[in-house]
């Protein structure tokens, strides 16, 4: 009996503060989005706050690895993505799943009138990201990225290193 009441109690109070579905879409005013680092978002959004991971991208770490120099890079690309961010009153959030630090994964799109800017994509595009191979199929990404890196965009003019090599202290 005492586990029923239990269940019961954790049942409802799952059911008060309501849950996101892996595959949603969301929309918050910027003023509820704190940029963590370039690829990393928290966004208070229905009384809570969320850990988002964007989709598709790898910036440089702003304080855990690498060199001075790599984490200089780190707040360059989050500066980047925080400015960009900055441009818009709303964003939409496309989550598509967890990762295992239970971050969502998020497509984010900056919204100005009935126009949508993907974020993530432009990140890249400006050189302020890698793509992450391991997760990204979008052919989009890859284009981009070569472009920036070949003309030298944002960080690629100051040689910035992947940051997943990085990571691994490589």
């Amino acid at each position: 009996m005492r586990d029923f009441k239990l269940i019961l109690v954790s049942i409802i109070i799952a059911l008060s503060f309501g849950t996101l579905a892996v595959a949603e879409t969301i929309t918050v005013t910027t003023k509820n989005v704190r940029v963590v680092d370039g690829d990393s978002l928290s966004v208070k959004y229905k009384g809570r706050t969320i850990k988002t991971r964007s989709s598709c991208i790898d910036t440089p770490e702003k304080a855990r690895y690498g060199t001075y120099e790599d984490k200089q890079h780190g707040k360059i690309a989050s500066q980047f993505v925080s400015d960009l961010i900055g441009q818009f009153k709303y964003l939409q959030l496309d989550l598509s799943g967890q990762d295992r630090y239970k971050r969502f994964i998020t497509t984010v799109y900056g919204i100005k009138g009935n126009q949508k800017y993907n974020i993530n994509l432009i990140t890249v595009q400006e050189g302020y990201a890698y793509v992450y191979k391991k997760y990204c199929k979008d052919k989009d990404y890859y284009r981009a990225f070569e472009q920036a890196k070949v003309n030298k965009k944002g960080l690629f003019a100051l040689n910035m290193r992947e940051p997943s090599k990085v990571r691994r202290g490589k």
